[in-house]
């Protein structure tokens, strides 16, 4: 996790797999200027909650 979380992974996702960092020390190519920055959360009892559904619908969806 600490490897995933290192500025040398972290500065390579934007362009590898378009998706932002999770750090926000990172600078973004230019072409992120206009990306939606929307942050996605969960608290532990929704995660809790949802979790089966979550992993039901995603299996459904890669199994395709």
């Amino acid at each position: 996790m600490v490897f995933l979380l290192s500025e040398e992974v972290q500065s390579l996702l934007p362009q590898s797999n378009w998706m932002l960092p999770v750090r926000s020390d990172i600078d973004l190519p230019a072409a992120f200027a206009e990306a939606e920055r929307e942050v996605i959360g969960f608290s532990p009892d929704e995660v809790d909650a949802q979790r089966r559904e979550w992993i039901s619908i995603w299996r459904n969806a890669v199994s395709r």
